[in-house]
């Protein structure tokens, strides 16, 4: 599990001393990039900059102080730069690397054709002049996810989930086939109680939801789990957590994202026969108070406290 850093805008010193240390070039640094300073714990441990056009942007000068190496800091400076980037509108990020092209696949890059790139792209002065053309060109679509990273009214956190052997290939399954991100719906009635399922493959109460199917937005899913599970239809759904899941199996680990939505439900009629097709809805129940046995108590306590 990669470690949480925090963005800063950049002092220009600092970021030029660290891409110096690296051999990444400072030449342009007095050009259009909004630069960063990535700390943790309250200690620099790299940097990184975009330049920003519209529906498109360009990742550049990130780097990790050598203190700092082999502990996932790059990876992290990359994923906090994605939400900065998606947040401001973005829809695709590009770069040039002349070294780095298979730790930017890891983290969902794709090399793509040079002269595909949009033309603004194209005319910085790290396409134009100071990466030759044998650097490598990758592109990343932002997601949803992106966008919900570092968001000031959503909650981060990170959750690590030991599984046997066998839950751990089905888990490893799905996300190697592209499903790794599942919401949940916080909903409550009018009079404030709020909406939970027992359901056969979770200890004690959950929230009701699953996994995003393919083509789905976060919203529409959690739309379609509420009411497929419960009958209850949800309007306002709105993301109030994002919760980076580490699911393990002694040293075998995959990842996956569960956000939560909080929803203010239509109706409060619940379904005589809830769930779908052979899924297991032992049971689905109103809660004035939630229940000792829940899961995901933290994310749900405190999204009730803020609201």
């Amino acid at each position: 599990m990669d470690p949480v850093v925090s963005l800063v805008p950049g002092d220009r010193g600092v970021v030029e001393r660290l891409l110096s240390e690296v051999g990444l070039p400072t030449e342009d640094l007095d050009g259009p990039a909004d630069l960063f300073v990535a700390a943790r714990d309250g200690e620099v441990v790299g940097c990184g900059g975009v330049e920003r056009y519209g529906e498109a942007a360009l990742l550049r000068s990130v780097a990790v102080a050598p203190e700092a190496r082999g502990e996932g800091y790059g990876t992290a400076i990359c994923r906090a730069l994605f939400g900065e980037v998606a947040r401001g509108g973005a829809d695709d990020l590009y770069l040039l690397t002349t070294d780095a092209a298979g730790f930017f696949e890891r983290i969902g890059f794709e090399p793509v054709e040079r002269a595909s790139v949009p033309e603004a792209i194209g005319e910085t002065h790290q396409f134009a002049e100071l990466c030759p053309e044998t650097a490598t060109c990758m592109r990343r679509e932002l997601t949803e996810i992106d966008r919900l990273r570092g968001h000031p009214a959503v909650t981060n956190q990170r959750q690590r989930i030991d599984l046997t052997r066998e839950e751990f290939a089905g888990v490893a399954d799905a996300v190697g086939s592209g499903v790794d991100r599942w919401v949940g719906g916080l909903v409550r009635s009018a009079a404030g109680a709020v909406l939970l399922v027992r359901n056969g493959w979770s200890d004690g109460w959950v929230i009701p939801g699953g996994k995003v199917e393919e083509g789905e937005s976060l919203g529409e899913a959690v739309r379609r789990e509420v009411r497929e599970e419960t009958g209850v239809s949800i309007r306002g759904p709105e993301p109030v957590a994002l919760v980076e899941q580490t699911f393990t199996d002694g040293d075998r680990e995959v990842d996956g994202w569960f956000v939560v939505f909080a929803a203010d439900a239509e109706s409060e009629a619940l379904a005589l026969d809830p769930g779908v097709e052979d899924e297991t809805i032992h049971e689905v129940r109103w809660f004035d108070r939630l229940p000792e046995e829940l899961e995901h108590r933290s994310v749900i306590e405190r999204v009730l406290s803020d609201r």
